[in-house]
């Protein structure tokens, strides 16, 4: 039922902004203006939305990589627990996320909060495997996903602290001797 999904003045924007950068292709230096605090969020959820307008001129494309991206959260956050948990723990874990009233509200906007699951799944998962595993090219990956989700969204900015504490005890593990690991 994506037709019921909301098309207000924001997603009016970012629609043109990426229908924009469609008909005229140009590397963008700001996205979405954010509304409440005087200055823009990055780009990057413009060129998420970009396949669609490559597509289609209608504005219910873009509800369909939204969704497409929400689901996909879903499957990686399955992923990601079984990895650490197990089968069982996944399922259960990814259909309580799929059923989730914030993600059911985040994923009905064009709204680049609607496209930060993912990103956020993933720099868990990168912080728990630096954490977990302390290898040096663990310690890029949350940096990538951090700036990402930032870009797709500036709300992503509370995932901040999540990354300090996270490169904070993948740090302590970097730090140790080899010898010192247990695996």
């Amino acid at each position: 039922a994506l037709d019921y999904g909301q098309f207000r003045g924001d997603d009016v924007n970012l629609w043109s902004i990426a229908r924009h950068l469609a008909l005229q292709p140009q590397i963008l230096t700001r996205g979405l203006p954010a509304s409440a605090a005087g200055f823009s969020n990055g780009p990057f959820q413009a060129y998420l939305l970009l396949p669609a307008t490559l597509l289609t001129a209608n504005p219910l494309g873009a509800y369909v990589v939204v969704a497409l991206f929400n689901i996909l959260s879903i499957g990686l956050f399955w992923a990601f627990v079984r990895s650490y948990w197990g089968s069982r723990l996944a399922l259960l874990a990814a259909l309580l996320y799929a059923v989730n009233p914030w993600a059911v509200v985040f994923s009905r906007r064009l709204l680049g909060n609607d496209l930060v699951a993912p990103f956020t799944v993933l720099l868990v998962w990168s912080l728990c495997d630096l954490a977990r595993h302390g290898r040096r090219r663990d310690s890029i990956l949350p940096f990538l996903w951090l700036a990402i989700a930032i870009q797709v969204y500036v709300v992503a900015l509370v995932h901040l602290l999540t990354a300090a504490v996270g490169l904070a005890l993948g740090a302590r593990v970097l730090g140790r001797q080899p010898q010192e690991l247990v695996h």
